[in-house]
């Protein structure tokens, strides 16, 4: 029998830790499991985890009484663009029947109280045979997977060289109380590093609008800040009504700010290629 992991993500009642499930692994003396959620929410750390502790992660999709399982880097992303529905083409992927496996929803004795608690939760009934102990065969020799990693490699945009110039330039032209604003905000956003991050919202919004692809005037506390507005990621002067840049981004503050981008859903997908294409390799 196969060993089948169901993470949380899958948000149906499972309650398996990746921290746990090493530990449980290697008392089974296993080398390799099988993730297969509906989703890949669970698919980078998963792989993170069991990787770093010289484990073989293996990567599936679960779509009704199918398991659809990656051998390869290859068919990971062939099964990424199947669930995205941007091809209907598998590459390297096997199709195992569900029956072939055995989903796994808790690791020990210990959780089947949690795992009960959380099928009441989302609705579902409980099947106490559906923790990991027993005889497994290796996932990965069953369906001759390669031990794959799913890092990516990036290849994201700096800022042009006089981009500071051309967005002072446009403060200089709306009056000296937006140059002030202005020189306020990137002196902090230089400060904290977060001039990269600005520059790659502002491609996203600019490859949308290349595609035709509505995109919204901006929201929260990201239309505070003058420097979106000046480079068009968001479209409501932060000073014609009052709004504090300080909510968007001060001194107490380590991670990148939140900046809400809000497109037509249908062409959600669309873009997310064209940003796939564009910036991974």
């Amino acid at each position: 029998m196969i060993p089948w992991i169901i993470s949380p993500y899958s948000f149906d009642g499972s309650v398996v830790r990746f921290e746990k499930l090493v530990e449980r692994m290697r008392e089974l003396n296993l080398k390799s499991v099988l993730l297969a959620d509906r989703n890949f929410h669970a698919a980078v750390k998963f792989n993170k985890i069991l990787k770093g502790k010289g484990l073989i992660p293996v990567h599936g999709l679960w779509i009704e009484d199918k398991v659809y399982v990656a051998r390869s880097r290859k068919g990971f992303e062939s099964l990424v663009r199947f669930y995205n529905r941007w091809d209907n083409k598998l590459e390297d992927v096997v199709i195992l029947e569900r029956r072939q496996l055995k989903p796994i929803r808790y690791l020990t004795p210990d959780e089947k109280i949690g795992y009960k608690f959380m099928c009441i939760l989302f609705g579902n009934s409980a099947d106490e045979s559906q923790i990991m102990e027993g005889h497994f065969d290796e996932i990965c020799d069953v369906v001759g997977a390669d031990a794959y990693d799913l890092a990516v490699k990036q290849t994201l945009p700096d800022p042009t060289p006089d981009w500071k110039e051309r967005l002072e330039g446009k403060a200089k032209d709306l009056g000296e109380v937006y140059l002030d604003r202005l020189k306020q905000e990137l002196s902090l956003i230089e400060k904290k590093g977060f001039e990269r991050y600005f520059w790659i919202v502002k491609e996203i919004v600019e490859t949308a609008r290349r595609m035709r692809i509505d995109v919204g005037p901006g929201r929260g506390s990201a239309v505070g800040s003058l420097v979106a507005y000046l480079m068009g990621i968001t479209s409501i002067d932060p000073l014609k009504y009052d709004l504090l840049f300080e909510r968007f981004l001060n001194e107490g503050r380590k991670e990148a700010p939140d900046i809400d981008i809000d497109i037509e859903d249908r062409f959600r997908k669309d873009l997310i290629q064209k940003l796939s294409e564009r910036f991974f390799v």
